[in-house]
């Protein structure tokens, strides 16, 4: 018997797209039951006047408005899969992706998520393949097995730290590493340099991770089983969710602390068609997004405690360096706010850059 998916497809006056995004879904060869939850946040006029398939599989959620990570979160709710996989409601499937990265989860019973190479369709059409082995610009140790398919090692913790991973639409990721409690069924070691000792979890039976019923999976005492994992902040391994606060960074704050207790397994070769869009918050200088940023690397200093001091000290580098860039555009607008954030760059990291920064943006100077 095949595990069963639901594809969470978020979706806010975009229905144009649907007809395209849709059916990519619908067209796939997997063998095991499939939903897809077109969560519409807040069109106008809805998607389901504007986009309705006739088949079985696609229900419609409504939200008010709340962003696209709130729109995820509320898909995850309801979705009823053992696998969830995600798509933004303008990209396409590729053909396989879903047979793919399910079996490599399946080979693989200590990978909470899998992710995989995109196309991408630049704002002039011209089209280019890319992945995670382009993005960190560095060697990932990584098991290969085979085919193009990649097991990360715990090195990989320490990498999407310091570089954004894949973006939301190629995740496929394990209904377990969602639920509060759950760890990996095989353990998740610390190096010995960090901690003194080897952690370890106990492991879980294969066979009794796919038959327990979803919905029944939840460690009745997860504090008992989080003190055994590798992570010595149990808060890190619990809320497993898409962060409405963090804009377009929510999906590295999700593949990041997935990764704190899961392997991450990788497909590359392309799996979705990405389009590039014009005037969306990652294609533009927005100060909130370089705001909200900062806001991530300081939550992952409190939650993650597993960090050692170079690590955390780059995260204050981060920190600071996204309030820097934050306070410079927010010179051409609000000089209040352009103080603001400099004074939170220097609390975060002392620099004299940042000072400088505080100085001119009382000035006015760009």
């Amino acid at each position: 018997m095949f595990p069963s998916v639901s594809v969470i497809v978020p979706c806010h006056n975009d229905a144009e797209y649907l007809a395209e995004s849709i059916p990519s879904i619908l067209e796939q060869r997997y063998p095991g039951d499939l939903e897809v939850l077109i969560v519409d946040d807040g069109s106008n006029p809805p998607a389901e006047e504007s986009y309705s398939p006739a088949d079985s599989r696609v229900r419609f959620l409504r939200e008010e408005g709340h962003g696209p990570a709130a729109a995820r979160n509320t898909g995850i709710a309801h979705a009823q899969g053992d696998y969830i996989a995600f798509l933004d409601c303008d990209d396409r499937m590729l053909p396989g992706r879903l047979e793919r990265q399910i079996g490599l989860l399946e080979r693989c019973p200590e990978a909470g998520l899998a992710g995989g190479d995109i196309t991408r369709r630049g704002l002039d059409g011209a089209e280019e393949s890319w992945g995670i082995f382009e993005a960190f610009g560095e060697r990932i140790p990584a098991r290969d097995l085979g085919g193009g398919d990649y097991l990360f090692g715990e090195e990989f913790r320490e990498s999407v730290l310091r570089h954004y991973p894949f973006n939301t639409s190629v995740m496929t990721v394990r209904r377990k590493a969602l639920e509060v409690g759950q760890l990996a069924s095989r353990p998740v070691r610390q190096s010995a340099s960090r901690t003194g000792q080897t952690c370890r979890t106990s492991l879980t039976s294969q066979t009794a991770r796919l038959c327990s019923p979803v919905g029944q999976s939840a460690i009745r005492n997860p504090q008992s089983a989080i003190e055994k994992s590798a992570i010595r902040n149990p808060q890190s391994a619990i809320g497993r969710r898409f962060d409405p606060d963090l804009l377009c960074w929510e999906d590295w704050d999700f593949v990041a602390r997935i990764a704190r207790t899961w392997r991450v397994a990788y497909c590359r070769r392309p799996v979705i068609l990405y389009r590039k869009r014009a005037g969306s918050i990652t294609t533009t200088p927005d100060p909130r997004k370089f705001l909200s940023r900062a806001l991530m690397f300081a939550r992952w200093r409190r939650d993650f405690g597993d960090l050692d001091e170079a690590q955390a000290r780059a995260l204050r580098l981060a920190e600071n360096d996204s309030y820097l860039t934050a306070s410079w555009e927010f010179r051409k607008s609000n000089r209040l706010r352009a103080l603001g954030c400099a004074a939170r760059a220097f609390v975060a990291m002392p620099r004299l850059k940042s000072l400088k920064s505080f100085a001119a943006a009382a000035v006015g100077h760009m």
